[in-house]
C-alpha cells in the first residue's frame, strides 16, 4: 500500500493520500483543476490494485 501513496502522492495536485489497509480503502485529497479523479483511479489500477 505504501506504493500506492508514493504514485498517487507524486501526481500534480494530490495534496495527501492516506491508505486504510483493515477497509482496503485509499482517501486523496487533490486540487481537481490539476488533476482528475480518472487519472488517481489509474494510477492505483496501475500498482495492481481493483478501483470500484
Amino acid at each position: 500500500m505504501n506504493s500506492i501513496e508514493g504514485s498517487v502522492g507524486k501526481l500534480s495536485g494530490v495534496t495527501a493520500v492516506k491508505v486504510n489497509l483493515d477497509s482496503g480503502t485509499v482517501s486523496v485529497e487533490f486540487n481537481p483543476s490539476q488533476v482528475t479523479i480518472d487519472k488517481i483511479k489509474e494510477t492505483i489500477d496501475d500498482q495492481g490494485y481493483d478501483v470500484q
